[in-house]
């Protein structure tokens, strides 16, 4: 066991046993990975900010529950996983509010919050790549965005969070056959997409 994990199930006992402290260790550890998913997601930083909150404060709350029969890390994306869920149906229900009775949503022109991605420093000195670099990851960024729900989540649990399938079938509770078949079908929606608009 590297030190890395055992310093993890030690901040974990700890949390359990109350140590606001401890579960803060894993906060930092596991908060840029979580909000990271949910942007990519959701596409929104606000709206991300507010559910990877909100998967913390519940992962905070059934701790005591935790069983290290899997990793944490697959633990708190389930849980996140979840709290997406809740909010894809209450924006469901919202927009079917707003389109029978007319109401007009405030936001609509909130910007996309920018990609926290590292700078590719070859971009930076060739301003042709940096242009169609940028061209391809909106290209690909639609086209993820129009990937059905459980495709679009494989996808992007396997891709921007680098997920093994096994831990990917136990966030969703699927079996790893599913996942390999979404991750699938998703790769070939994105590769005729992407042929599509070259």
């Amino acid at each position: 066991m590297d030190e890395n994990a055992s310093m993890e199930e030690q901040w974990i006992c700890e949390a359990q046993a109350g140590s606001a402290v401890a579960f803060g260790q894993l906060v930092a550890v596991y908060q840029g990975k979580l909000y990271g998913f949910l942007l990519s997601y959701v596409g929104r930083g606000d709206v991300a900010d507010e559910l990877t909150q909100e998967a913390f404060l519940k992962a905070w709350r059934g701790l005591k529950g935790f069983r290290s029969e899997s990793r944490f890390q697959t633990w708190l994306f389930q849980i996140g996983l979840n709290v997406l869920r809740g909010w894809g149906r209450r924006e469901k229900i919202r927009r079917l509010r707003e389109r029978a009775f007319g109401w007009l949503r405030e936001d609509d022109e909130t910007p996309r919050a920018p990609e926290e991605r590292l700078k590719d420093s070859r971009l930076d000195a060739d301003p042709q790549r940096a242009v169609d670099a940028g061209e391809l990851r909106e290209k690909t960024n639609g086209a993820v965005a129009l990937l059905p729900p459980k495709e679009k989540m494989v996808f992007l649990l396997r891709h921007e969070q680098g997920l093994p399938l096994a831990d990917i079938a136990r966030v969703m509770n699927v079996a790893e056959g599913t996942v390999k078949a979404h991750l699938f079908h998703a790769l070939a929606k994105l590769r005729k997409t992407l042929e599509e608009h070259r």
